[in-house]
């Protein structure tokens, strides 16, 4: 099912709720493997961070094509397929708002970082470049099913098909933490 859209969502600003047992919204649509990097944010306040995709990209049945940005095990995680390797974070704290960002450069010689609320929490090699089939927001695709839902809100998700310069990571940073969340000190 779909997630539930409120008004008065993160610190006030609209937001839709996901329930973490079956809601997502589903793009059905191909894209091209993102050979000049990619960048993803998410702007949330995830009610657990055991185990929800923010997004996920392709269909995990079909190894060679799936991105995964998620919380997992209390840690935020960019990975990709084949071969499939992650970049995790030590710790995501939920029950907080946050700005959740993926960063992979264009080349796999540079690591791809994570940041929570524009500090970096971790990098890494992710190699695999894939051509997604579908995008989920909320969950993965797994065979014919969606699971790992997340549960709690977004009020924000981009995703770009390419690096960003760091002044636009800045200023895209900078936007999510006016207009959503207020970080915890």
């Amino acid at each position: 099912s779909q997630p539930t859209f409120t008004a008065n969502g993160i610190n006030f600003n609209p937001a839709f709720q996901f329930d973490g047992t079956d809601d997502f919204l589903a793009i059905n649509k191909s894209f091209s493997a993102a050979t000049a990097g990619e960048e993803m944010f998410a702007a949330v306040l995830p009610e657990s961070a055991a185990g929800a995709n923010i997004l996920g990209m392709g269909n995990v049945a079909n190894t060679t094509a799936t991105e995964e940005f998620r919380y997992i095990n209390d840690s935020l995680q960019f990975g990709a397929a084949p071969s499939y390797t992650a970049v995790t974070s030590a710790t995501a704290t939920d029950g907080f708002p946050q700005i959740a960002n993926a960063h992979r450069f264009q080349d796999n010689t540079t690591p791809t970082k994570l940041l929570l609320n524009g500090s970096e929490v971790a990098s890494g090699t992710v190699n695999a470049r894939p051509n997604i089939d579908r995008i989920d927001i909320g969950a993965r695709r797994i065979q014919a099913n969606d699971n790992q839902t997340f549960k709690g809100m977004m009020a924000e998700v981009l995703l770009f098909n390419r690096q960003l310069t760091s002044a636009e990571r800045q200023q895209v940073t900078s936007c999510l933490l006016y207009t959503s969340p207020s970080p915890r000190d």
